[in-house]
C-alpha cells in the first residue's frame, strides 16, 4: 500500500510539472495575442489624433488675401484687410528722376511719412475709410483728398511738374487701367523708405 500511494503521488506529480510548462507557453501566446490588439489601437488612436492636430491647424491658420491686381498687372496686390481700403501710389515717368516724391500725411509740426515714392517705384497703403489727405512738398506743397472706400483699391500717381527753380511733384488721381499701362516695370519701394501703413515686401511674400 505504501509502495501504490507513493507511486500514485509521483505520477500526480509527473503530470503536473508536464503540464507546467504547457500552461506557461499558453500562457506566453495568450500575453502576445492580447499585446498585438493593444499596440494596434494604440497606433491607431496616435495616428487618429495627429490627423485631427494636422486638421485643427489647417482650420485656424488664416485664409490668404486674394490677388486684387487688375487684368494685365504683373505685381501682386493683396485685398485690403477687413474694415480698411487701400491706394497704390506709384511714380511711372522717369521725369525729374533727382526730385523726390515723399508723401506724407498730418500737418507740417505732426507730419506722418507714409512712403517716398522714387521713379519707377509702387507702394501698397492701407487706409482708414473715409476722406484722407496726403501731401507732397518740394519748393511748393501739393495735396489731394482721397476718398476712401472699405475693400476698395484706389491708385494715385506721382508725376513731377515744372517748378519756378526745380521740378515739383504732384499727386494725381489714376484708375487701374492706367497702372497696368505705366506700372508693367515697376518695382516696389524699399522697405526702409517706407513709413505707416506701407506694406513691406515681407508683409507682401506672407500672403501670397
Amino acid at each position: 500500500m505504501k509502495f501504490t500511494k507513493t507511486a500514485q503521488v509521483g505520477a500526480a506529480a509527473l503530470a503536473f510539472a508536464l503540464a507546467v510548462p504547457a500552461m506557461a507557453y499558453q500562457d506566453a501566446d495568450t500575453e502576445e495575442m492580447i499585446e498585438e490588439p493593444a499596440e494596434e489601437a494604440a497606433e491607431a488612436a496616435m495616428e487618429t489624433a495627429e490627423e485631427a492636430a494636422e486638421t485643427v491647424m489647417e482650420a485656424e491658420a488664416p485664409a490668404k488675401p486674394a490677388n486684387v491686381a487688375p487684368e494685365g498687372s504683373p505685381h501682386f496686390i493683396p485685398a485690403p484687410p477687413p474694415g480698411k481700403g487701400q491706394i497704390v501710389f506709384y511714380r511711372s515717368s522717369a521725369m525729374g528722376f533727382a526730385v523726390g516724391c515723399t508723401v506724407n500725411q498730418g500737418d507740417k509740426d505732426n507730419k506722418v511719412k507714409i512712403s517716398s515714392v522714387g521713379s519707377g517705384r509702387y507702394v501698397i497703403v492701407t487706409a482708414d475709410p473715409g476722406k484722407q489727405e496726403y501731401w507732397t512738398k518740394s519748393e511748393a506743397k501739393d495735396a489731394l483728398t482721397v476718398l476712401v472706400e472699405e475693400g476698395e483699391t484706389q491708385y494715385v500717381e506721382c508725376r513731377i511738374k515744372m517748378g519756378f527753380m526745380v521740378g515739383r511733384p504732384d499727386l494725381s488721381p489714376s484708375d487701374a487701367a492706367e497702372f497696368v499701362e505705366k506700372g508693367a516695370k515697376l518695382k516696389m519701394v524699399d522697405d526702409d523708405d517706407m513709413g505707416e501703413g506701407a506694406l513691406r515686401s515681407t508683409d507682401l511674400a506672407a500672403m501670397q
